[in-house]
This record gives structure tokens, sequence and C-alpha cells, in this order.
């Protein structure tokens, strides 16, 4: 498989945790999936890794019928996956997720995964220099002092994009 770039990776949706499907094909596809995980990513069935590996291959059918270019985006952080996290389904935790279900389905050459880390503030400043040069705004550049409190300008911030 050919590894993406940085730049490719940013175009992707976060996982819907609350998505839903009654369908019979869907769930004879997830059964199969989930068969061959045993033995390897699991000892035991689980309902919990079943139902969160449903939720993943939902997802990646949302995502590859929206656009092919599109990739999805999870947290690999524990802590996201705690009960008081009302945006996360109850069905998915970081266990199901992140070491059996991704492991699972890199291993069956089913996905690609491909960690990183998104840094919510530089996503957020590129999101308003990306805004500025969509509009044809000028965008200066400043330098705070941390001993004066003083801010100095720069100039003008080129950007080659």
């Amino acid at each position: 498989m050919i590894k993406p770039s940085f730049q490719q990776l940013l175009y992707s949706q976060s996982l819907d945790t609350w998505v839903v499907s009654g369908v019979a094909q869907v769930d004879a596809l997830v059964d199969e999936v989930y068969h061959q995980f045993l033995g390897h990513e699991l000892k035991k069935n689980s309902r919990k890794t079943k139902s969160t590996l449903k939720i993943i291959l939902l997802n990646l059918y949302s995502a590859f019928v929206s656009d092919p270019e599109l990739y999805l985006r999870y947290s690999r952080d524990e802590n996201f996956y705690s009960s008081s996290n009302h945006y996360v389904s109850q069905f998915v935790s970081y266990q199901s997720l992140v070491t059996k279900v991704i492991p699972g389905l890199v291993r069956l050459s089913l996905i690609q995964d491909n960690p990183g880390f998104i840094d919510r503030e530089s996503i957020r400043g590129n999101r308003a220099v990306r805004d500025h040069i969509d509009h044809s705004r000028e965008i200066h550049l400043f330098e705070s002092s941390q001993k004066s409190g003083f801010v100095r300008y720069l100039g003008e911030f080129s950007c080659a994009g």
C-alpha cells in the first residue's frame, strides 16, 4: 500500500460511533470478518468487539460512498473512551477499538492504519490561514515578547499555497 502524505490525511472525518444498521447483509459481513479475529486479536467471543467492528465497517462504507479519498480518524487516547464522554457510544471502548478491531483489520489487509497526531491548535491556525488565502486577505505577522509584554510587527506573511 502507498503511504499517504500528511496533507492527504488531513482530508478526513471523525469516526461516528453512533451509526447503526439492522440490514442482514451488514450483519453477515460483520460475522465473516469477526470470525477471522478469533484466535488472533480475540481469545473468546466479545459482544463489544463485534459491535465496534460493525461501527467501523459502517463508517468505512459511509466514507467511501461519500468520497473514496476521504480518510477516517479516531482517537488513540484511552481517556477519550471514558464513560463520561457522551460523544462516544457505549458500544465502543478503547480496548475493543484500538487493541482489537483496528489491528485485526490491518492484519487482514482491509484497512491501512496511519498513526499520527492532530494538534487542534495548529489545525485551527491552518484553517485561519486557508480562509485568508481563499478570501484574498493579507496576513500580518507579529511577535510577542515574554519579557516586556510588547508586540513587534514582523511584516506581511507570504504563503505558497
